[in-house]
């Protein structure tokens, strides 16, 4: 068991068109495939998967990802909305192609230890806070007030 104090709030790293899909549902998905994390800069994992000339699956850079998802977003959501960190035991339980991304991002720098998983739904109501990332610094997305909910 860690010493290290428990975060007030995790974070979930998107793209601008997943956001999309989470506002139009009002919520993140309980088996959201990118975890949240504790990690207030960036999440490796949140990085999209590619295919390369060659046919192989490879991890596309955080510039690549911002390009092809139209942006870069962060939700924040206070720390027991996704209570369960990442154990090395949950990796056999992974499909090929979960594990093929988790040692694709944990490759490129991802520390799992930092991972946290919901247990449900977070309602847009629960977000602390939505930011996008402009000139390599989050921001208040505007429009978004800090109850999470877009204002008019």
């Amino acid at each position: 068991m860690s010493d290290a104090p428990r975060p007030a709030v995790v974070y979930l790293y998107t793209t601008q068109k997943q956001f999309q899909e989470y506002h139009r549902h009002g919520s993140i998905p309980a088996q959201n495939e990118c975890p949240f994390s504790v990690n207030p800069e960036w999440e490796v994992g949140a990085q999209w998967m590619g295919q390369a000339e060659d046919g192989r699956r490879r991890l596309l850079s955080k510039e690549e990802t911002r390009t092809w998802g139209g942006g870069l977003v962060r939700i924040s959501v206070a720390a027991d909305a996704a209570p369960v960190r990442y154990v090395p035991k949950m990796f056999w339980r992974m499909t090929r192609e979960t594990q093929e991304t988790y040692t694709a991002t944990k490759d490129a720098g991802a520390v799992p230890t930092e991972w946290r998983f919901g247990l449900a739904a977070v309602p847009m109501a629960a977000w602390v806070a939505v930011e996008i990332e402009e000139a390599g610094r989050w921001a208040p997305m505007p429009g978004w007030d800090a109850k999470g909910k877009q204002g008019s």
